[in-house]
């Protein structure tokens, strides 16, 4: 039976508690991940910040501070959610399904932090053990948040905040694009009020510069991923676990015989079905 030891990511990225809020914004798109860990001078775990931390700030805040000026103790999760490196994997998956969770601190026994087990690490654990138990259908999301290429990026914040989510497929008639909260991560600067009405300098975002009196014209199409990498709904899910891994993407456009968009699979559903393996 696979523990957590055997699966987790050894190399965490961390910050500490008197860090700012930009500066997790920097560690999150300069290692493409999607979460750091804060430890104490122990390097004991005391706090989690993910992107979904930092979007849901930077599209509600109301405090007029910019990231640079604001602690990450006023964002983060505290504590994190803990488990030793022993924890069966079946048992570690369920956990967190249960908390709502997407990902595990992983600690010794003197709870220094030794680890963190993510969506990413169960998805690789499945697409090697999981082929032939299930299809894509079986675990896909059906009921999709959808937007238009032509509407503000404030709106995509504001779906992906209001509905929890890490990504919108952009329809028109067909599958156009899709927006992740990756690419909401590398522009969140210009989702800052106090960046919009203070910032005189343009903005270097995705390889564009944007005039700082410009950033309200920012659309889903100027920074959403076009002609993303989608799957069949009929396919194998170790099929999709694969894809996911081989490409670091999070979720996939799922799509009938007919080509039409039907689903979305993601790495919360490779989760599921990773919890029924022992």
């Amino acid at each position: 039976m696979a523990a957590l030891k055997d699966v987790m990511t050894k190399n965490v990225v961390v910050a500490k508690p008197s860090d700012n809020l930009l500066h997790i914004r920097q560690l999150l798109v300069d290692h493409e991940i999607s979460r750091v860990v804060i430890v104490n001078e122990r390097f004991k775990p005391v706090g989690i910040i993910t992107d979904k931390d930092l979007l849901r700030h930077v599209t509600t805040d109301t405090s007029g501070k910019a990231l640079d000026e604001l602690p990450i103790s006023t964002v983060m999760s505290k504590p994190p959610v803990s488990v030793a490196e022993s924890t069966a994997v079946h048992v570690a998956t369920k956990k967190m399904i249960d908390l709502g969770i997407s990902s595990l601190v992983v600690v010794d026994g003197n709870e220094t932090l030794t680890g963190i087990v993510t969506k990413t690490d169960l998805c690789m654990f499945y697409a090697s053990n999981g082929r032939g138990r299930h299809r894509v259908e079986e675990y896909m999301t059906k009921e999709l948040v959808m937007a238009h290429a032509s509407q503000p990026v404030f709106y995509a914040a504001h779906l992906m905040a209001t509905h929890k989510l890490s990504r919108i497929p952009i329809v028109n008639d067909r599958l156009e694009g899709i927006i992740t909260l990756s690419d909401m991560a590398a522009v969140s600067p210009a989702l800052s009020p106090r960046t919009i009405v203070a910032k005189s300098r343009p903005l270097l975002m995705k390889g564009m510069i944007v005039p700082a009196k410009s950033v309200h014209l920012l659309t889903i199409r100027d920074i959403m991923t076009r002609d993303p990498i989608t799957i069949s709904s009929n396919a194998d899910l170790a099929d999709a676990a694969k894809l996911m891994i081989t490409h670091r993407i999070s979720g996939l456009p799922v799509l009938n015989k007919r080509k039409q968009l039907v689903g979305v699979v993601t790495k919360t559903d490779i989760g599921k079905a990773t919890a029924s393996i022992r």
